[in-house]
């Protein structure tokens, strides 16, 4: 992603927009059912998850939040506690955090995020 950045805005504004990146990501862990029985994920099995806010600002990358969650709700029900709203800062995600409202109230509030956009997202393209 960082070097399709860099092929489409060039390296000096590239380099500006990515002058601080926050990635959000999770983790599930599987975990064996009768042990663990808070944390039910499946029929035959239970998990945490582990989403993961890292912040990578001029050289220096640190896990900036974590937070630990049974693994059956959706990632996109952390992403508003992982979501840095700092002007300078673009959030970066996966689809798992896919969210029309949220991406709404984010735009509104001067948020910058990216994300993959799910197969079946209808779009109009207001201006390329």
């Amino acid at each position: 992603m960082i070097q399709k950045i860099h092929l489409i805005l060039g390296p000096v504004k590239a380099e500006k927009v990515l002058d601080k990146l926050n990635l959000i990501d999770s983790s599930t862990i599987s975990m064996c059912l009768s042990g663990y029985e808070w944390a039910v994920f499946r029929e035959t099995k239970s998990g945490i998850k582990i989403h993961t806010s890292v912040l990578l600002c001029e050289e220096d990358v640190y896990p900036n939040k974590i937070i630990p969650t049974p693994a059956r709700p959706a990632d996109e029900t952390k992403l508003n506690a992982l979501i840095m709203p700092d002007e300078d800062v673009l959030n970066v995600f996966d689809r798992g955090y896919f969210n029309f409202k949220k991406f709404d109230a984010y735009s509104e509030e001067g948020i910058k995020f990216a994300t993959r956009l799910k197969t079946n997202t209808k779009v109009h393209v207001i201006e390329d």
